[in-house]
């Protein structure tokens, strides 16, 4: 079976405020996500994420900050998670991204750590 490769970016404004979106999972509950998802045949992780950051969001990434954060390997699942994050420009908007993976993003303010609010509403990629 071959290895399933996903990318996720975390988009941030500065270096507190990061966008996170809305998402549905798990049947009808909606949860704050990053955009991310599986890589195309021949693509490398740091195209993939900027690619799924485009479909999701319509965000444009500054240049030269585009920065990979951490591999996961789950050989459970036979996965490669890549993490990155991204300094961006613009206004989030999902109602062009062809799935329709997210209902409306929120800036999240980090500068004291996880917002409590948040807490219940995270998760991480979809299952791949």
């Amino acid at each position: 079976m071959a290895e399933k490769q996903i990318s996720i970016i975390i988009p941030y404004i500065n270096d507190t405020q990061f966008y996170l979106g809305l998402r549905l999972s798990d049947g009808n509950a909606y949860r704050y996500a990053a955009p991310g998802g599986h890589l195309k045949p021949g693509e490398d992780p740091a195209q993939g994420a900027r690619r799924e950051l485009k479909e999701e969001t319509q965000l444009e990434i500054v240049p030269d900050t585009l920065t990979k954060l951490n591999q996961i390997s789950n050989p459970e699942d036979n996965c490669i998670i890549y993490l990155f994050s991204a300094r961006v420009t613009g206004t989030p908007d999902g109602s062009k991204d062809p799935d329709q993976e997210f209902k409306k993003f929120k800036v999240v303010d980090f500068s004291s750590g996880i917002p409590i609010e948040l807490i219940p509403h995270l998760h991480g990629p979809k299952d791949p």
